[in-house]
């Protein structure tokens, strides 16, 4: 009688363990497929469910967090990653997630040292790596910030936005054969991608190749028509190679929306300069030269005597 007392006490607690572990789960399904559809509230509400089942478990509080910044409750969403945190040290979740609320805030330094301990607890995350470079970056810490991005690139080979700030970076400093190099793997991941074409393209202006720039600005108006800082730069190409028409048609676009651009009346001064019409020309290189253009103040002093 008593063994089989005992018995069922034993199938009690193991059908209750049971109810609850599911319960558990229910929760965190139910709470992450409401937070995948917006519905933040309701994710609360089964996170909160799942956490009355099991006051201890870390990732519920860690969700929950996410959910309650949706809501706009920091207070609230703060002190779910501190919970997790203290629930389970091993946890590196809550950490990325409040480095994310102080990057938003832009606090980079704090979001640094969260990201840094949850890279410190999970070393396998791109995502990490690539938001603490962005803190970085943000920072103008270029060396460290090229060294998280590397880390994001070793992990997610084909992480275009990595290769996209990375050859920011070379571009900022001058590095342009990197910045050609990171450009040409942004553009093979997404091809559609006009800013990486105007970039390229102005990195291979800048080491003198106006041929293979004018090919990428002509790619960059082909995605995005008015993409006006591209006809500038292009307008600059086609004079140097010697096309003062193009040239001229260039700066032309970027006049109708933006009279006052000193480059384009410059370029398109010294175009018309090229082609014998001295008068307009003129007129082109001092409105240039009022507006501050210094070299326009010279050109003005070569061509209109």
């Amino acid at each position: 009688m008593k063994a089989s007392k005992s018995i069922f006490v034993v199938i009690l607690l193991l059908v209750s363990i049971h109810i609850q572990s599911q319960g558990e789960k229910s929760g965190l399904i139910r709470g992450m497929e409401k937070h995948k559809l917006n519905d933040y509230l309701g994710a609360v509400n089964e996170y909160s469910k799942g956490l009355r089942l099991d006051p201890t478990n870390a990732m519920l509080y860690d969700e929950r967090g996410a959910s309650r910044l949706k809501l706009g409750d920091t207070k609230g969403a703060l002190k779910d990653f501190r919970k997790a945190m203290q629930i389970d040290s091993s946890y590196s979740s809550p950490y990325f997630k409040r480095g994310n609320y102080w990057h938003g805030e832009r606090k980079f330094s704090k979001a640094i040292e969260d990201y840094s301990t949850a890279i410190s607890l999970k070393s396998s995350d791109a995502k990490v790596f690539f938001n603490r470079a962005t803190c970085y970056y943000l920072l103008r810490d270029y060396t460290k910030s090229i060294d998280d991005l590397n880390q994001a690139i070793s992990l997610e080979p084909n992480h275009s936005h990595a290769y996209k700030n990375r050859a920011m970076i070379h571009y900022k400093q001058g590095d342009f054969p990197n910045a050609i190099s990171d450009y040409n793997q942004v553009i093979i991941n997404s091809p559609n991608d006009a800013s990486a074409y105007l970039r390229r393209g102005h990195s291979k202006q800048m080491l003198g190749k106006f041929t293979a720039a004018i090919k990428d600005y002509n790619s960059a108006i082909l995605i995005r028509r008015s993409y006006t800082a591209v006809y500038n730069k292009r307008a600059v190409c086609r004079y140097e190679t010697g096309f003062f028409k193009g040239s001229i048609a260039d700066c032309n676009v970027v006049l109708r929306s933006k009279p006052k651009n000193k480059l384009a009346l410059y370029y398109r001064g010294l175009s018309k300069s090229k082609l014998g019409k001295v008068v307009s020309a003129c007129s082109d290189l001092n409105k240039s030269a009022e507006l501050g253009y210094s070299s326009a103040v010279e050109a003005v002093k070569s061509n209109c005597k």
